[in-house]
């Protein structure tokens, strides 16, 4: 069962908050460490703090311009949505240049830029043909860990989707994980692999 104390103290990383937006990105950096995608893609950078902080560092500023980048009120977990109509799908470049940032990806990536490129189109061909919410992340500090703050952060924004009757979809990195999209709804597409990477899980919740 959820903790209490995240049932409703959250911050949203809004433009010009600058503040909020290092602490999400830092969040997630942390959360990620032990990641499977997050060690295969970065696997020449050493999967290094430095390169995920880089990785998020454009994703938070985009989502919180466009979508939904937010944390709970103790910093405890962090998780970034994208809108309906957001995914660009012009190519590597404007992947890049919205989500990363070309020299922040270059920097983090350490010469994988193609690699990750190809892994991002092809994880577009999975996503759903109508408008949704799409979760580009959702973590929690490893110390704290099972105390409900990312179910918390979770529940909050798929409520924003029922409200708009949309649905949610999702490609989950990490077996461990499917269990509290299910729990919320979430439903598995297909599991898929790209170019030798760990397998993702495409997940859907259905609008309500």
């Amino acid at each position: 069962m959820d903790s209490p104390a995240y049932s409703a103290e959250f911050h949203a990383a809004v433009r010009g908050n600058a503040s909020h937006r290092t602490e999400i990105r830092d969040i997630l950096a942390a959360a990620f460490a032990e990641d499977p995608i997050m060690l295969w893609l970065l696997a020449k950078a050493k999967n290094s703090l430095a390169a995920r902080r880089l990785l998020f560092e454009r994703g938070v500023r985009t989502t919180a311009r466009h979508g939904v980048a937010e944390m709970t009120g103790g910093g405890e977990a962090a998780a970034m949505w994208a809108p309906p109509g957001f995914v660009k799908t012009e190519g590597v470049r404007g992947i890049l240049d919205e989500t990363l940032g070309l020299w922040s990806s270059w920097r983090a990536l350490r010469g994988g830029l193609a690699q990750a490129g190809r892994f991002y189109q092809e994880m577009l061909r999975g996503r759903p043909g109508v408008p949704h919410w799409y979760l580009a992340a959702l973590g929690t500090r490893p110390e704290a860990r099972r105390r409900g703050a990312a179910s918390a952060l979770l529940a909050k924004q798929l409520g924003e989707c029922d409200a708009q009757g949309l649905p949610a979809y999702l490609e989950s990195s990490n077996a461990a994980n499917l269990p509290l999209y299910q729990r919320h709804g979430f439903e598995v597409l297909q599991r898929v692999s790209f170019e030798g990477s760990p397998p993702i899980w495409l997940m859907l919740r259905p609008a309500r």
